[in-house]
């Protein structure tokens, strides 16, 4: 399929030349670059950890910096590591990763990663891991459900590639391809032409008809457009059910597979730090209120496999072992500041974070004074939110000591002359009262 250069991926970020004091597969870099999509937390979990925002955790080597949303737990350690850092290095949509290599490894930094995908997520065959990350849906983890009876599934769609498309070919194509959300209907088109039967399927609360949409290309050219807040399963055959979770977006979608698979978009997944399921506020465009409730309705259905587009998937021993993560999914979105994130204050602050170092101008302003500025506009739920908390507590305090240190004395002042012209006024009137004559008036004149 053809595509324009700049939708191809993007090569690997950082210097690949050999450097003697490295172990021997390398090393890898989270630079402050990062803005939370943890594409990299679930290509290669093992290396990628989580960072709790606000709080000290154990780096390696320098790797990271407190800002970010993830660092490097340990080193690479043999060449499936290697292979599967290379990935999340390929993947990160903000090219926030730097892979450096060692001295060995040689023939996985060379090989063509993408050819391994379509992934399997478990043994089951029954669901794939697409790849094929791109930042025009902002590094959305993709899949492919493979029903028994034909019929099969895409959930999101990733970077239209050709080998990619074969594959689906050869697993039995696909039928329908649902959005869980508005943000990752950008490939909505190329995946139409590689396969010009398929069903595309958003929720009515995020279609629009423009093909750009809050600064990015997104679309709501789909065939089927749901409506209403109430679950339904997507065909006759009932194993897959579509369940409304507004929140995230007003039409986000979870899709719920053969009663164990739950697929949930950007508005469940799962926390190792805090040990539990959890929601991003930082990401929540429409109501983080609404979020929560809507979330809290999946404790009515069997699942076990949660499944995100942005951040760690788990496996669950059980529906009541997830059901538990949920609760406390639920308990503790509910300890989250409300409201929302301002698509035009995402932005800004994404620009600043991921553009800083790159334009001229901006590498002439000293790095603790572009962390000011991004910290000045960063939403709640990103690094710095509660420094800008703070900071505009003392702004407010800064600007009420102005005001007391420059502003009242010159209110005073005139005041006083507002009084002074005030005597003078009624001292004329005076004037005016007395007779001729009058001893006092005599003495006024000869002041």
């Amino acid at each position: 399929m053809h595509m324009d250069d700049k939708d191809q991926e993007q090569p690997l970020v950082g210097p690949a030349t050999d450097i003697a004091d490295l172990e021997d597969f390398g090393s890898v870099e989270v630079t402050d670059k990062c803005c939370g999509a943890m594409t990299c937390r679930v290509l290669a979990p093992e290396i990628f950890h989580e960072a709790k925002l606000g709080s000290s955790f154990s780096d390696t080597h320098g790797s990271s910096t407190p800002d970010n949303f993830t660092y490097v737990g340990r080193k690479i350690r043999d060449e499936t590591e290697l292979r599967q850092v290379r990935r999340a290095v390929k993947a990160c949509p903000f090219h926030a990763l730097k892979l450096r290599r060692g001295k060995k490894g040689a023939t996985v930094m060379d090989e063509d990663f993408n050819a391994a995908y379509p992934i399997q997520v478990d043994q089951s065959g029954a669901v794939y891991l697409l790849g094929h990350y791109s930042p025009k849906n902002a590094g959305a983890t993709c899949y492919l459900i493979v029903r028994p009876n034909g019929g099969n599934v895409l959930v999101d769609c990733p970077l239209p590639n050709a080998s990619l498309i074969e594959r689906i070919k050869e697993l039995g194509g696909a039928k329908y391809l649902v959005f869980t959300h508005i943000d990752h209907t950008a490939f909505t088109k190329e995946w139409k032409m590689a396969f010009p039967a398929i069903q595309r399927v958003l929720h009515a609360g995020d279609v629009v008809e423009n093909r750009k949409h809050f600064f990015f290309p997104y679309t709501g050219d789909v065939e089927i457009k749901l409506a209403g807040g109430k679950a339904q399963p997507l065909d006759k055959e009932g194993d897959i059910v579509l369940i409304p979770i507004p929140g995230h977006s007003p039409g986000s979608l979870a899709i719920l597979f053969q009663e164990h698979y739950l697929f949930t978009g950007d508005s469940l997944f799962y926390s190792r730090p805090r040990g539990h399921l959890v929601s991003s506020r930082l990401h929540c465009w429409s109501s983080w209120e609404e979020q929560r409730a809507s979330l809290q309705a999946l404790d009515s259905y069997q699942w076990a496999h949660v499944l995100p587009g942005h951040g760690e998937p788990k496996r669950f021993s059980g529906k009541e072992d997830a059901q538990a993560s949920l609760a406390r999914a639920i308990e503790w979105m509910g300890e989250q500041p409300g409201g929302s994130t301002s698509m035009a204050s995402f932005v800004c602050w994404l620009q600043l974070r991921t553009h800083s170092g790159q334009s001229r101008f901006m590498r002439a302003i000293p790095r603790w004074a572009r962390k000011g500025i991004e910290r000045l506009v960063a939403p709640a739920g990103a690094p710095g939110a509660r420094e800008r908390a703070r900071a505009l507590k003392w702004a407010r305090f800064a600007v009420m000591m102005l005001i007391l240190l420059k502003v009242l004395p010159k209110v005073l002042a005139f005041l006083s002359r507002v009084e002074e012209r005030r005597r003078i006024q009624a001292r004329a009137a005076a004037l005016v009262r007395l007779p001729w004559g009058h001893p006092w008036l005599e003495a006024e004149k000869r002041r």
